[in-house]
């Protein structure tokens, strides 16, 4: 190519190289920096993205400036766009709180993305709102979607939202990054400049950012913020629409292309090679996603091995119950304690009946008085000894559990159902005993392990009646969440066994703050 002859817009192949080296980047490099340290290494991927875009103009030698829509834009036209980025962030929540409800699991975030300090929630805030803004937009609205752009406009912006929504490799996460996605094409291509793109872009997260600096530093905040709702995300489909309207007038007629296009050397099946390779890598991807979050206890490691016990000789723990509706209609008081090889906990709890509907289901119990005692070796919180007892309707529940050979022998006496009886190892769980034993879990996120749990009263359809049962069970730790409560607000690890699940105070001694047993929430309210 001699100096007359002008420099041709970036081929569809070369694009899709530079998507497949980003997503690979990405997995490698990226997923380790920020294992590393989460914040520092957001933003290290970020800038890893950014230059390799840098280096892809370069390596083609192309014109940075026009390849990579390095054009002013007016003011007006950056600050309309960023408003389109508070809209659609609100559209993207609601369409990513309906997805996890459809998908029926939550993907486990990384524990260092929720920041407990100042220095931590700026680093974020450049990681996210800097960092990932500049790097991603040189990378998918500049090349990229000006390689594409060789195609109809409609088509360039639309394909290159679904490429950008795969890069972020989440299956649940697709569909709710496809509006803002596609905002971010069309004001690029409307502007012939990157910099709206990027206002946009920016305000999005700082949205979502702002939140994660909520949940790790103020949680109890979070349920009064205006998200995820309807009339949240209509109120931002409107903003999105009227800022969208007037940025389209703002940012002027689209320039003429300051590339000339030039026609494709390779094949159509040679230039969508790098695309398929990354598909497949997002398919894995997301089918490891779905299995392990609907059907985790195929991952898990082994059987589950307990710690010490992390309490101390004594601790009394209060708990407000709530039904599902979120009403209180009881409380509950704990007593742990510690005398040298043994660990004790017991609980007396008292609530009312209760009755709530909701969207997703009916709830009722009966009023109900519960107390129980369990001790377990404090070496590794294997049960020793169990006493439960419960009065509901003025009729009794006795569970007992004692040593019986090199397990335990668990014995249920009910009214309704009579006495029944099985052997269990003393590594086993029990129903709505477990919450108190887990605290000495090794918390590793994604730690996955395989258990024994026993239900000492599960209805049986074919039986008519509650009946003893044993399965195995996959113990699942979740990352760290932000979690709010009477005493206080928490990052706590989430644990799920079976359909139940309980949060524990992030550092030791890794004090139980709210159990989720389906029909009422623990909410931990004093410790004494």
């Amino acid at each position: 190519m001699n100096a007359d002859t002008p420099t041709p817009r970036p081929s569809i192949f070369s694009a899709n190289l530079l998507y497949l080296a980003g997503m690979i980047m990405v997995l490698v490099a990226g997923t380790t920096l920020q294992n590393l340290h989460f914040g520092w290494g957001l933003l290290a991927t970020e800038i890893l993205i950014g230059l390799l875009a840098l280096l892809w103009v370069r390596a083609n030698r192309l014109p940075a400036r026009t390849t990579l829509r390095l054009h002013p834009a007016p003011a007006s036209a950056i600050v309309l766009a960023f408003l389109m980025g508070i809209g659609v962030w609100f559209v993207d929540t609601l369409l990513g709180s309906v997805t996890a409800l459809l998908f029926g699991y939550n993907v486990p975030t990384p524990p260092g993305i929720y920041p407990q300090t100042l220095g931590a929630a700026l680093l974020l805030l450049l990681g996210f709102v800097v960092g990932a803004p500049l790097g991603e937009e040189l990378m998918f609205r500049g090349y990229i979607q000006v390689a594409y752009e060789r195609l109809r406009p409609a088509v360039a912006i639309i394909l290159v939202a679904l490429l950008f929504s795969v890069f972020h490799l989440s299956l649940q996460g697709l569909v709710p990054r496809v509006p803002v996605a596609l905002a971010l094409g069309y004001v690029a291509w409307r502007s012939g400049s990157l910099w709206p793109g990027v206002a946009l872009h920016a305000a999005n997260n700082l949205l979502g950012t702002l939140v994660l600096m909520v949940a790790g530093m103020r949680p109890g905040l979070l349920e009064d913020l205006p998200a995820g709702g309807a009339p949240a995300c209509g109120a931002g489909f409107v903003l999105l629409l009227v800022a969208g309207w007037a940025f389209h007038r703002a940012a002027g007629p689209r320039p003429a292309p300051a590339l000339p296009t030039l026609p494709e050397r390779r094949g159509c099946l040679v230039r969508g090679l790098p695309i398929a390779v990354a598909l497949l890598i997002f398919v894995f991807i997301a089918a490891t996603e779905v299995i392990v979050g609907r059907f985790p206890e195929l991952f898990a490691t082994g059987p589950l091995a307990l710690g010490e016990a992390p309490w101390p000789a004594s601790q009394t723990l209060e708990y407000e119950l709530l039904h599902r509706g979120g009403e209180p209609v009881g409380s509950a008081t704990c007593v742990l304690g510690r005398d040298g090889d043994r660990a004790t906990a017991g609980c007396d709890l008292a609530h009312e009946a209760f009755e709530v509907q909701l969207l997703t289901g009916y709830w009722a119990d009966a009023a109900r008085e519960r107390s129980f005692t369990a001790s377990y070796d404090a070496g590794d919180m294997s049960l020793l000894a169990l006493s439960d007892e419960t009065l509901v309707d003025g009729n009794s529940e006795k569970i007992e559990a004692t040593p019986d050979g090199d397990g335990l022998l668990l014995h249920v006496a009910a009214t309704d159902s009579g006495e029944s009886s099985v052997n269990i190892p003393t590594s086993a769980l029990i129903d709505r005993l477990w919450p108190w034993q887990l605290s000495a879990t090794h918390f590793t996120a994604g730690g996955t392990y395989s258990v024994t749990l026993a239900y000492p009263q599960r209805w049986d359809d074919s039986l008519q009646r509650h009946v003893v049962t044993v399965t195995d069970e996959a113990v699942v730790v979740g990352g760290v969440e932000p979690v709010s409560v009477p005493v206080g607000d928490f990052l706590a690890w989430k644990v799920t066994v079976g359909d139940d699940a309980a949060w524990y105070e992030a550092e030791p001694p890794y004090t139980l703050v709210q159990y989720d047993c389906g029909m009422l929430t623990w909410r931990l309210a004093a410790v004494r």
